[in-house]
């Protein structure tokens, strides 16, 4: 379970380092909360993630 853990973790960190993370087109981040078992958010986020980088395969076109 603590390696699983662990990979979890990993696998988060990389998509926050990739990527921009903002509101999706037409969107506003509402935190508002309500009471369900737990406390969860009244409406969803919903998020735009835009690469930061290139991929490897990518290639550049000559100027």
């Amino acid at each position: 379970m603590a390696l699983a853990l662990l990979h979890l973790e990993y696998f988060m960190a990389n998509l926050v380092r990739e990527f921009q993370w903002c509101a999706a087109d037409g969107e506003e981040v509402d935190l508002t909360e309500k009471l369900e078992l737990t406390v969860v958010m009244k409406r969803p986020l919903k998020a735009k993630a835009v690469p930061l980088r290139l991929p490897p395969t990518a290639t550049i076109a000559a100027a």
